[in-house]
């Protein structure tokens, strides 16, 4: 596939998206993130992918790294209409995998993929919004609150994000008195046995 060119590469890349949309539209989330690999796979190691997505370039800091395409410049060689069709096809396939880790209750690779996304396009709503469930899902209820509220003010017509938001505010309602309780019991005194009195 890599050895593919770049036409040949986004046409596998349509139809492995295509397939993958149709498992998950029936629920088939794990079989429609293979589909939605596959076409990743198709991409990744090319030069349009590394230069829309700067955080998957694969760099170790401190370390020199040479690029496979050095001296390539490919966005300087399509117009802006093509970079931003092609960049929101591959925010697309972040977004479509960061979607199946969540119904698989993979949160950590979740927001990974979002991540990726908002590496090309920062104010992406539905990428905070992904990124929103996957804390929400790690636990981590305030950040999830900061991406979900951002992503509101992005789309604020959005019921979904609204109804996330209001679901999140209710887990950490929910965390913190739990968290209260806790620390209440942990410093109470110890009840004395009946045994004790006699």
């Amino acid at each position: 596939l890599c050895l593919l060119e770049e036409d040949g590469q986004m046409h596998f890349l349509e139809l492995e998206r295509a397939h993958g949309n149709a498992l998950a539209k029936v629920g088939r989330f794990e079989e429609a993130s293979e589909a939605y690999r596959r076409a990743l796979d198709a991409v990744r190691h090319g030069s349009l992918y590394k230069a829309l997505f700067p955080t998957e370039r694969g760099h170790i800091q401190g370390a020199y790294s040479r690029e496979a395409f050095e001296g390539e410049h490919p966005l300087e060689r399509m117009s802006e209409e093509e970079v931003s069709t092609r960049r929101g096809q591959l925010v697309a396939l972040h977004l479509n995998l960061s979607l199946c880790a969540t119904k698989a209750g993979l949160y950590a690779l979740a927001k990974r993929h979002a991540e990726t996304a908002l590496g090309a396009e920062p104010e992406s709503a539905k990428a905070l919004f992904r990124r929103g469930q996957a804390a929400a899902g790690q636990g981590d209820y305030e950040e999830a609150l900061q991406d979900l509220q951002k992503a509101a003010e992005l789309m604020p017509q959005d019921r979904g994000i609204r109804a996330e938001i209001q679901s999140v505010q209710h887990d950490l309602r929910a965390h913190r008195e739990a968290q209260k309780n806790m620390f209440v019991k942990v410093f109470q005194p110890p009840d004395r046995l009946q045994g004790d009195k006699q």
